[in-house]
């Protein structure tokens, strides 16, 4: 019997900085809510299922699996 897929939720924000096995992330935006105040945190590459980066500052995305968002109660 297979597990059900994990749910992922995307995050908008800035990419800081990454070491060989988590990215740290100011967090502005989860899912379509908009932070009141954002949210610097890390998240384990095995947690992210895909990311996209762009020049300007605040509109990175990454999308987390939703049990480590709610730890980090951010959901």
């Amino acid at each position: 019997m297979s597990r059900p897929e994990a749910g992922f939720t995307r995050c908008i924000g800035t990419y800081l900085r990454e070491t060989e096995k988590a990215v740290q992330f100011k967090v502005t935006e989860v899912g379509t809510k908009v932070l009141d105040d954002s949210m610097t945190t890390w998240f384990p590459f095995s947690q992210i299922k895909s990311s996209t980066r762009t020049p300007r500052e605040g509109e990175d995305m990454i999308e987390v699996a939703d049990w480590i968002l709610i730890s980090k109660e951010l959901i």
